[in-house]
């Protein structure tokens, strides 16, 4: 049933869902899902292209597909190497987009759509992915969308894709599929892929699994977040709170301890300036923490970048609370210089 529903509501025509419990497990899925489909097809594509300051997981594959950082440090010498490109999309990206596809050895691309999440908050523009799905898809190359933070209604569509022209051989969609109450996880792909894997050779099976994939529990919560999620009461709801961070962000231009104050959907963000520097391991960082603690507001900041992606169960007082500890941050910012 669950199969059946997030087909019917997911974009761009996928009929097939894969289960896994988390998204770094759908990461992973999708990823050795489209390099079998190489290996199926006769050819040795195992190149894989992401984007600077991606984050697809904490599991090996989706850390080597995500940027280097604090957190894979320990292990980037055990991690594949990944071609990079920028969401600015300009001239000299589109060049190397096109330099990489052509080469016949990308298996495929790997994205966060509009918005990267644990790399900042960062904030792009559709058209940036469609010229690079436009490049990938003339040269066979698989594109795999990461909506795992994005998917649905993050973003102000039901899935970021939704803005998109061309659309992603695969998706993978984890957290909002439960509300976040129970681990559950897919990979969804066309029909064509999945016949790539249907045949009495089993060297061609796909012989990946997880334990609790598509336990019954989780399947009956997602099928009733769903209910909630699509019903008229949610979608204003997230409406409203995209509107009320439009509002927010409006009021913190102009602070001198404020950069980039953005918002798309239900995320909005903003960097805080500060001379105690900007990674997740930062003064700024562990500062940020205490003052919205302090005021008894839970908010995790991404290093400097102070960011707020409430429930949409989320009321106008909370978010005016919310915001009012955001305000009070950054003008403690701009006081400490």
């Amino acid at each position: 049933k669950l199969a059946e529903r997030l087909c019917e509501v997911v974009p761009h025509g996928f009929q097939r869902v894969f289960y896994s419990d988390n998204g770094s497990t759908a990461i992973e899925a999708a990823m050795k899902l489209a390099v079998q489909v190489w290996r199926n097809r006769g050819e040795q594509r195992v190149k894989v292209v992401a984007l600077e300051d991606a984050y697809h997981g904490d599991t090996f594959g989706a850390m080597a597909a995500g940027a280097r950082s604090l957190f894979s440090a320990p292990f980037d010498e055990m991690l594949f190497s990944v071609e990079r490109l920028s969401i600015r999309g300009d001239a000299a990206d589109l060049e190397r987009a096109e330099e990489l596809f052509r080469s016949g050895e990308v298996a495929c691309f790997i994205f966060e759509p509009l918005v990267q999440g644990a790399g900042g908050m960062r904030m792009y523009e559709a058209r940036v992915l469609d010229q690079y799905c436009e490049i990938a898809k003339r040269y066979g190359v698989l594109c795999i969308a990461d909506e795992v933070m994005t998917g649905f209604g993050r973003t102000g569509e039901l899935f970021a894709c939704n803005e998109m022209t061309h659309r992603p051989d695969l998706v993978c969609l984890s957290k909002g599929i439960t509300s976040g109450t129970l681990p559950l996880a897919v990979t969804m792909c066309r029909e064509d892929l999945f016949q790539e894997f249907v045949s009495p050779d089993h060297s061609r099976t796909f012989f990946h699994g997880h334990t609790f994939t598509a336990n019954p529990i989780a399947c009956a919560v997602a099928l009733a977040s769903l209910d909630i999620l699509l019903s008229a009461e949610s979608v204003a709801a997230r409406d409203r709170i995209a509107a009320s961070h439009t509002h927010f962000i409006q009021s913190l231009e102009g602070l001198a301890g404020v950069e980039a104050p953005r918002s798309r959907g239900t995320i909005c963000a903003f960097d805080a300036i500060s001379s105690a520097g900007k990674g997740y391991g930062s003064a700024v960082a562990q500062r940020a923490r205490e003052f919205f603690s302090e005021r008894g507001v839970l908010l995790r900041p991404l290093g400097n970048v102070v960011y707020c992606m409430p429930p949409y169960c989320y009321t106008d007082e909370e978010l005016q609370r919310t915001y009012s500890a955001m305000y009070d941050f950054a003008v403690a910012m701009q006081e400490a210089g």
